[in-house]
């Protein structure tokens, strides 16, 4: 079982996987659209890629930095954790 060492723990272990997956899927897709662009393929609207990697990149980038590594208190902005009254 792996445990929290400092800023890393299991949700990080989990936010390198996805970004793992991702990788492993551009290359998957890349040879894809080689192939069918040498069988005639047409590809259309490719300037948002780009875009693409860099919002996915910001998302995984953030989770990994602001997720915390391990339980604990953690801000609730949203008000969802009531204390428990009358006990």
């Amino acid at each position: 079982m792996i445990a929290s060492i400092g800023w890393f723990g299991w949700p990080q272990v989990i936010v390198l996987a996805v970004a793992i997956q991702r990788v492993a899927e551009l290359q998957y897709a890349k040879r894809n659209a080689a192939r069918l662009l040498a069988e005639g393929g047409v590809e259309h609207g490719a300037a948002h890629y780009r875009l693409f990697f860099l919002i996915q990149g910001a998302w995984l980038l953030a989770l990994l930095v602001l997720t915390p590594a391990q339980g604990g208190d953690h801000p609730d902005p949203a008000g969802l954790q009531q204390e428990e009254q009358g006990q």
